[in-house]
């Protein structure tokens, strides 16, 4: 049995809510951003990082700097992915010769926390690394046959971290790695199968698909400045 993601109503309800009462609270200042990324997997095909199946794609970001550490980040994808047995890790997945590529899409709402206040005082220190986490929503469509009766849009726990370097006041560069938590085993289209046929097309049903991002981005900020002096002066 394909195992199945169901996200309760109170949960779609309260999301919303959330993101709606974090935006109403005004800036320091926000930020729009665009960068490259390098993606790849784990899973059944591929248990550790393999170079050689880094696939490119492209980041969107907007980010609202609420105060010199913490940072809420809408984050927007789109990569490919892709994995294979042409490196097979045991006798079975040589015999099982499988493979993948897919075009993904994702959308998340991220929390980053800044360990150094490095926008204050430049002149002091540019930088500071980060983590961030969040939740997202993935879509994915590629090569291979998927079950009709799974979904091929499913939730994401995006976990990461990196570093950020003030090249002035209006541009930000930034390096980062991040790790993003499935709840599904089918992103390669292997997972669970008939173990009475000895076909090696299945693979570990009881662990779940994980991808990965490296990234640099750039993002120019628009600082907001309140007047200290009323209209009439």
């Amino acid at each position: 049995m394909l195992k199945k993601i169901i996200i309760s109503r109170k949960s779609l309800i309260g999301l919303p809510i959330f993101i709606f009462l974090a935006t109403s609270v005004l800036g320091q200042s926000k930020e729009i951003g665009i960068g490259v990324v390098g993606s790849f997997y784990t899973g059944d095909l591929s248990r550790n990082l393999e170079l050689g199946e880094i696939r490119p794609g492209i980041m969107l970001n907007y980010r609202i700097n609420y105060n010199d550490y913490f940072t809420l980040r809408y984050n927007l994808t789109i990569n490919s992915l892709h994995g294979s047995d042409d490196e097979p890790v045991d006798a079975f997945a040589a015999q099982r010769n499988q493979s993948f590529t897919a075009t993904q899409f994702e959308a998340a709402g991220l929390v980053e926390y800044h360990f150094l206040d490095y926008r204050d005082n430049p002149a002091y220190r540019n930088f500071s690394p980060y983590l961030y986490a969040g939740i997202g929503i993935m879509a994915f469509d590629g090569s291979g046959s998927i079950e009709s009766d799974f979904s091929k849009v499913q939730p994401v726990i995006p976990l990461g971290g990196g570093i950020k370097y003030l090249l002035n006041w209006k541009w930000t560069l930034a390096a980062e790695f991040g790790a993003r938590k499935t709840f599904f085993d089918y992103l390669d289209n292997v997972s669970d199968g008939d173990l009475r046929q000895k076909n090696y097309q299945y693979g570990n049903e009881f662990v779940n698909d994980w991808y990965y991002y490296l990234g640099v981005s750039v993002s120019y900020t628009f600082h907001i400045v309140p007047c200290p002096y009323g209209s009439g002066n």
